[in-house]
């Protein structure tokens, strides 16, 4: 007969993966092979990417070749390409990819500063950039915590700073730079930057510079010293040279990550594509609509929100901003939808009321959307074989993707899709994979404007996903407690007995 022991521990194992979630932490060693997310296929993109097992990344792909060549032409040293960001329940992670880099420490490295808006009022905080760098970030982004490497004087824990440029670090903060991989990573613990608790959203600003053994930036007489700059120019996809971006002595573009949604602390969209209907009974410029969602436990301005079906920039398909400025500023409520209908009178007459935005004017009462041209030249419009529809935040960053039947959008999985007036609608509603066929179920009784039921629709002649198989996988928590288990079981210590 097995030990009773075992029969504990055994079923200590069989229990344990129903309630551990995966934790997505890095190691900081100058390898980005750890983080596994697929990044954008678009330069000057930011997408916020989810796996099935709750991993969350910020990928921004920056173009390559758009570095100042103040010092040397070209300078692939400073050159960055990518931008990885996420987190964990201790720290705050970065991981950074440049074209070459050749000098890891001493007079020339690399330098990064980070910026990080925590408050997110404007004009509240620090504007200046460190290390003599003349240059500042946008006011409605000045920072509370500054965040800046120092390769330069060899030294791979990054100081942080607080507003007064006074050190506040825990002495936690860690980074490693590898010539081999031309990669750098950074990795901050959140009480560093005051975050022990987190309740909304945070706003980057990131710099490149070369640095001196002092740390102080290689100066560039009457001008900013940046040498690179995550930016996208505000032009989603174009590709500038960074001079563009910080001739004024600013870097302006800066960009909104949500930390708290995730319970790693992993990035997370606020908002979610929650329901569609491509397919509607009639015609379908009429009544097509697609509703959104919002994740969070705060009412969210929709101003400079955008939906379209356009996936890359300067494509010729659709991309609408969904709210402007005043007079028609309406919030999104915490766990509550917002329905966008290409035609309000259209859906009005397929369900007896309007929707909350309407793209093509038919109805005075219904706000209009505006076409975001900097991404789009056409007009939106869902085929019915398959397309992608595109959430994308104030700051043009990707953070939701619906595709379905032979569409598809890189690190998403296409729904296969439905039939004639079966909508596709995310349920649970705040579940985010990125694998539509698992996030979206069929629904033949379209309800746009309202949560989901409990209950299961009926699909109506359509293809079923296949299921999605359950991986056990064991947090640090679990893994701490079966070794625990471990312990007693060989020390014979404290023994378990069950009749």
């Amino acid at each position: 007969m097995i030990n009773s022991q075992i029969k504990y521990l055994l079923s200590m194992i069989i229990i344990f993966p129903v309630f551990c979630t995966f934790a997505y932490t890095i190691t900081v060693d100058g390898n980005l092979s750890d983080w596994l997310l697929p990044a954008p296929t678009t330069q000057n993109l930011g997408h916020i990417q989810r796996d099935s097992s709750g991993r969350g990344e910020y990928i921004y792909l920056d173009a390559s070749n758009d570095e100042r060549t103040d010092f040397f032409n070209p300078d692939p040293q400073v050159d960055l390409v990518l931008l990885r960001i996420t987190g964990d329940s201790n720290n705050i992670y970065f991981g950074f990819q440049f074209t070459d880099i050749t000098t890891e420490t001493g007079d020339g490295a690399v330098q990064i500063q980070i910026a990080v808006d925590t408050d997110r009022v404007f004009q509240s905080g620090q504007s200046w950039f460190g290390a003599l760098s003349d240059t500042q970030v946008s006011p409605f982004v000045y920072w509370e915590r500054l965040i800046m490497t120092r390769f330069g004087s060899g030294n791979m824990e990054p100081i942080i700073y607080d507003t007064s440029f006074n050190p506040v670090g825990s002495g936690f903060a860690t980074s490693s730079v590898s010539a081999t991989n031309d990669v750098i990573e950074i990795a901050v613990p959140w009480r560093d930057l005051n975050l022990t608790q987190i309740n909304g959203p945070i706003a980057f600003t990131i710099a490149i510079f070369r640095a001196n053994s002092r740390d102080e930036t290689w100066d560039i007489s009457n001008s900013s010293d940046v040498l690179d700059a995550v930016t996208n120019y505000f032009d989603p996809g174009s590709t500038s040279n960074t001079w563009t971006e910080v001739q004024d002595g600013v870097v302006n573009y800066n960009f909104e990550l949500w930390f708290n949604i995730d319970p790693d602390r992993e990035p997370h969209s606020p908002l979610l594509i929650s329901e569609c209907l491509y397919d509607p009974p009639g015609t379908e410029s009429q009544e097509e609509w697609i509703e959104i969602y919002n994740v969070t436990s705060t009412a969210i301005s929709l101003i400079s929100y955008k939906i379209g079906d356009e996936e890359t920039p300067d494509g010729s398909e659709g991309m609408y901003i969904i709210e402007t400025i005043p007079p028609n500023i309406t919030d999104i409520n915490p766990q509550s939808v917002k329905v966008i209908a290409l035609n309000a009178t259209g859906f009005y007459n397929l369900y007896g009321y309007y929707p909350d935005y309407e793209i093509n004017d038919s109805t005075p009462s219904v706000p209009d959307c505006t076409a975001y041209t900097n991404w789009a030249t056409g007009t939106l419009g869902l085929r019915n074989l398959g397309d992608e529809i595109l959430l994308v935040d104030p700051y043009d960053t990707v953070i939701d993707v619906l595709t379905y039947g032979n569409s598809n959008y890189p690190g998403v999985t296409p729904h296969p899709g439905t039939s004639q007036n079966v909508s596709l609608e995310r349920y649970p509603i705040s579940q985010d994979t990125n694998n539509c066929s698992v996030d979206f179920r069929t629904q033949s009784s379209p309800n746009p404007g309202f949560t989901p039921t409990t209950s299961t629709p009926t699909p109506a002649n359509t293809p079923t996903p296949a299921p999605t198989p359950v991986v056990p996988i064991f947090t640090n928590l679990g893994l701490l407690i079966l070794i625990v288990l471990v312990s007693i079981l060989i020390t014979g210590k404290n023994k378990i007995f069950i009749n």
